[in-house]
């Protein structure tokens, strides 16, 4: 359980910093 939020986090995290790259 633990884990899964934690690699939900994490998947978050990079969405976010790949939408600030792209520029959207």
């Amino acid at each position: 359980y633990i884990f899964l939020q934690f690699s939900k986090k994490l998947y978050s995290i990079y969405l976010f910093y790949n939408g600030g790259n792209a520029g959207i």
